[in-house]
């Protein structure tokens, strides 16, 4: 029996399927987007970010919101409302959709 086998008997660890992993992302992704009021994307990206470690995403993003969002690259409020004013946004994604486009 290989040593792997051994510590999953012992349950040290345990494996899940696709499909358990894929419920578990989107539970972890409602609870997110409940909690923090934020929107299906940042919690995916703050999923990734922490490594799915939902203790060390809300002590940062309560501890200091803003700080967490400039730390990774994320647009914070004031920010997303200027660039509204400005239609970065639109204009990016307008690029984008050009760029996809066959």
């Amino acid at each position: 029996m290989s040593y792997s086998m051994k510590r999953q008997q012992k349950g040290l660890f345990r494996v899940y399927t696709r499909k358990e992993a894929e419920e578990s992302y989107k539970k972890a992704i409602e609870g997110l987007t409940s909690v923090l009021y934020c929107e299906e994307d940042l919690a995916r990206y703050l999923l990734h970010a922490f490594d799915a470690k939902t203790n060390k995403i809300h002590d940062a993003y309560f501890g200091d919101e803003e700080r967490t969002k400039r730390k990774l690259g994320v647009l914070t409020e004031e920010e997303e409302k200027e660039a509204e004013k400005n239609n970065v946004l639109r204009l990016a994604m307008e690029e984008k959709e050009k760029k996809t486009e066959p």
